[in-house]
Parts: structure tokens; C-alpha cells; sequence
């Protein structure tokens, strides 16, 4: 959590995350607002981002061929960034989907939601694994 001034924009975002690297950041990595992504040149009131909006930060550690979101339809997806082509969607979640994350493997996804579970799904097949509750 960070208070973000009006005229930020996606650099500014990104360079206050002390775990994210410059290299990594400019290969790979989608700023959503609302499940659209954010243009690097766009200010973050130009959007119309308020006091206590979320923003997602994706960061793709598989070369930036895919994106990953969470949404509040209750799905994650698994998407190519260069075509945003839908390749798989993990669908089992009752209330929106807040996060979604890979596993330094790139095998698995990890999904977490506002019904209060986590999931853990198979990328490859898309099966669900384990539900945390």
C-alpha cells in the first residue's frame, strides 16, 4: 500500500517496489487499472484513479510472452502479451480474484480471492490443485 500522487504514472508506480529491478520492470511488467492496462505514458488521474483504487502490477518472469490477471469476474486468465490471446482460465473462485501469481517454477498458478480461499492450479491443464481455505 503507497499514496500515489494524481500525475504518476506507470515508472512511478513500479520504481517505488523495492522488489522489482529496472531491467525486469521495462521487459515485462502491465500496470491494470480496472482489468485494462495502464500506457506508460498515462497519468494515473487521467484514468480516473481515486484515493484507495488498486492497481495491479504484473510482473512476467516467462520473458514477457505471458500475462497473468486476476478480475473481478471471478477468473484469473493466462494471456499472451503480445497477442492478448486467452489461453487458459482458471474459473472456480465465488468472489473476485485480487491476485494471482506463478511459481518460480512456471508450472503452477496461485490465485487469491475475496471469498477468503487461495487456489492452486496446474498451468498446463488448467485443473485445479488445492483450495486453501
Amino acid at each position: 500500500s503507497m499514496e500515489a500522487e494524481g500525475s504518476w504514472k506507470k515508472q512511478d508506480v513500479c520504481m517505488r517496489i523495492p522488489a522489482i529491478e529496472g531491467v525486469l520492470l521495462r521487459a515485462a511488467s502491465h500496470l491494470l487499472f480496472r482489468g485494462e492496462e495502464v500506457s506508460s505514458e498515462t497519468s494515473l488521474d487521467g484514468i480516473g484513479v481515486e484515493d484507495g483504487a488498486c492497481l495491479q502490477l504484473v510482473v512476467d518472469r516467462h520473458g514477457g510472452h505471458f500475462l497473468l490477471t486476476a478480475s473481478e469476474d471471478r477468473t484469473a486468465r493466462l494471456m499472451s502479451s503480445e497477442t492478448g490471446q486467452c489461453f487458459r482460465t482458471f474459473d472456480g473462485h465465488t468472489g473476485s480474484v485480487n491476485c494471482a501469481s506463478f511459481s518460480s517454477d512456471g508450472e503452477l498458478v496461485l490465485t487469491a480471492s475475496e471469498d477468503r480461499t487461495a487456489k492452486l492450479w496446474s498451468i498446463d491443464s488448467g485443473e485445479l490443485l488445492h483450495t486453501f481455505d
